[in-house]
């Protein structure tokens, strides 16, 4: 069972998605909301990736391997385009 330490940077990651909402609301320029739409992005993954790890790659319809290492590389294809975009 993985321990609270091992997740502790999920905080700082999802206070700063859900901060940089403020993006939207305030119409900040394209730019930040482009950022904001990468920081959740980013954190939907995470949060993915932990939880392939953690229950998710053997369920009733499934049984696959244990690693997320797939989650982070198909998440390289969005990510780069966003570091193409700026």
């Amino acid at each position: 069972m993985p321990k609270f330490i091992q997740f502790l940077y999920l905080i700082p990651l999802a206070l700063s998605a859900v901060i940089s909402l403020k993006a939207f609301r305030l119409s900040w320029p394209r730019a930040f909301q482009l950022f904001s739409i990468f920081l959740i992005g980013t954190l939907l993954v995470e949060l993915f990736a932990v939880n392939w790890k953690s229950w998710m790659y053997e369920t009733t319809w499934w049984s696959y391997a244990n690693s997320n290492i797939w989650v982070y590389n198909i998440y390289y294809l969005p990510s780069y385009l966003v570091y193409y975009i700026f």
